[in-house]
C-alpha cells in the first residue's frame, strides 16, 4: 500500500475557483474518453473504473450511461484525496486502512474494499480530475497494475491536453468571424460557421470599404487543423487584398499569394468574393469554383450564380469571370458551403428550401438563425457555413 500524509489533503493545486485553463468543456472529454474505463477493467480485472473531472465551478463531473453527472466535492472522499495527491493512491483493504479508520479519507461506499487511483493534471500542473479503479474484495495491487494505471494516466492527460488545444483553436477561429451589424444604410449582413470537427476549413468574412462592402465565403478542401490553418491564411490574404482593391485585383493578389502554399500543401480552396457598391446597389463578384450561391428576389425569383472559374490552388485560372448582381429592395444574396448539401436531397431542393426561408424572414439574422437550425438538426459530414447579404 502506498503511504500518504495522514492529514487532510491540500486542494491548492486542484482545479478550484477559476482553473487554468477553464474546463467548461470537460463533459466533452468524458464522451471522448468513454472507452477507457472498459479497457482498464479488462487490464486490471476489476469491477469498477471511473474518470472524474473538475468543471469550472469546482464540482465533479463524470459520464454515466452517456449522461453527465455533476457532484459536489467535500475534500474527504477517496476521489478528493486522490485528486490532491501526486502519486498513486492505493487501498488494499478499506476495513483496515488507517486513513479511513482515522477519518482522513471518508469511504462513502461500503461495498468498496480495494482501490487504486491517480490524479489527472494539465501541462501546467493543475489537477483536473482522477482516474481510479475499485473492487468489492480486498486486493493487493501488483507493480504491473500500478504501471498500467500510470500508463493510462499519461495517455489520458495527453488526450485532455489535445482537446484543450483544439478548443482554444476553435475559440480563436470563432473569434475571427465578423460580429455586429454593418454600418451601411439599407443593407444587412449575417453569417454562421459550424465546423464538423473542433475547427474547420470554412470561413466567412466581411469588411466595409470606401464605396460599400467586401465579403467572402470560402471552403478549404478537407477538415480539421490543417484546413483551419489554411483557412486563416486565405482569410487574412483576402481581407488585406480587398481593403482597397476591386474584386478582380483582390482575387489576382490572393491567387498569386496563395497558389504556392496551397500547391505545397496539396490543397485547394473554393470561394466566392463579392463587393457591394452602395451607390449603384450592385454586387460585383467572382466565384472561384464554389458554385453554391443564390440570388433571391422578394417575389421568389431564384437565380443560381454559376461559375467558370477554377478553385484557387489548382493553377488553372487565367482571367477571372466577373459577374454583376443588381440588388433591388427585398433582394437576398445567399452564400453557403457544400456542407449544407448534406441536409437536403439535392442541390435544387436546397436552393428552393433556403430561398423560401429567405423570402419569409424579416432580417438577415433571422435567415441565418433558420439555417443554423436546419444544419444542426441534420448529421452533416462536413463543415457548414452561410453568409447572407440582404437589401431592405
Amino acid at each position: 500500500m502506498t503511504t500518504a500524509d495522514p492529514s487532510p489533503p491540500e486542494l491548492s493545486n486542484v482545479a478550484p475557483q477559476t482553473p487554468e485553463p477553464k474546463h467548461d468543456d470537460l463533459a466533452e472529454h468524458q464522451l471522448r474518453l468513454g472507452r477507457v474505463p472498459s479497457l482498464i477493467k479488462q487490464l486490471l480485472k476489476i469491477e469498477n473504473v471511473y474518470i472524474r473531472l473538475i468543471n469550472a465551478e469546482g464540482k465533479w463531473i463524470r459520464s454515466e450511461n452517456d449522461v453527465t453527472v455533476v457532484e459536489n466535492r467535500n475534500g474527504m472522499k477517496i476521489c478528493d484525496f486522490t485528486l490532491a495527491s501526486d502519486e498513486v493512491v492505493q487501498i488494499s483493504n478499506a476495513d483496515l486502512d488507517s486513513r479511513i479508520l482515522d477519518g482522513t479519507i471518508h469511504n462513502d461506499m461500503p461495498e468498496l474494499k480495494s482501490y487504486i487511483g491517480h490524479s489527472l493534471e494539465t501541462k501546467g500542473g493543475t489537477h483536473i480530475g482522477v482516474l481510479a479503479a475499485w473492487g468489492t474484495e480486498p486486493r493487493i495491487f501488483s507493480a504491473q497494475d500500478v504501471e498500467v494505471l500510470n500508463d493510462m494516466v499519461f495517455w489520458l492527460q495527453r488526450q485532455i491536453l489535445n482537446t484543450q488545444e483544439l478548443n482554444r483553436a476553435s475559440n480563436v477561429q470563432r473569434d475571427m468571424l465578423p460580429k455586429g451589424d454593418i454600418a451601411i444604410s439599407g443593407y444587412e449582413m449575417a453569417g454562421f460557421c459550424n465546423p464538423h470537427l473542433s475547427v474547420g476549413g470554412d470561413f466567412y468574412d466581411w469588411l466595409e470599404t470606401f464605396d460599400g462592402l467586401a465579403f467572402t465565403l470560402a471552403d478549404v478542401m478537407g477538415k480539421g487543423i490543417g484546413a483551419a490553418i489554411m483557412a486563416a491564411t486565405v482569410r487574412a490574404t483576402m481581407r488585406a487584398a480587398s481593403w482597397n482593391q476591386g474584386a478582380e485585383q483582390a482575387m489576382n493578389i490572393a491567387s498569386e499569394v496563395l497558389e504556392p502554399d496551397l500547391h505545397k500543401a496539396g490543397l485547394f480552396v473554393t470561394l466566392i468574393h463579392g463587393q457591394l457598391d452602395i451607390f449603384r446597389n450592385q454586387v460585383r463578384y467572382i466565384d472561384a469554383g464554389h458554385g453554391l450561391s443564390t440570388h433571391v428576389t422578394k417575389d421568389k425569383k431564384i437565380t443560381h450564380l454559376t461559375t467558370s472559374n477554377y478553385p484557387i490552388g489548382t493553377g488553372q485560372n487565367g482571367e477571372w469571370q466577373i459577374l454583376n448582381i443588381e440588388m433591388a429592395h427585398g433582394d437576398t444574396l445567399i452564400l453557403i458551403s457544400d456542407g449544407m448539401l448534406d441536409v437536403f436531397d439535392s442541390a435544387r431542393s436546397m436552393r428552393r428550401g433556403l430561398a423560401d426561408i429567405a423570402v419569409a424572414a424579416n432580417s438577415a439574422q433571422e435567415i441565418i438563425d433558420k439555417f443554423k437550425e436546419i444544419a444542426s438538426s441534420a448529421k452533416a459530414t462536413d463543415d457548414v457555413s452561410a453568409l447572407i447579404l440582404r437589401r431592405s
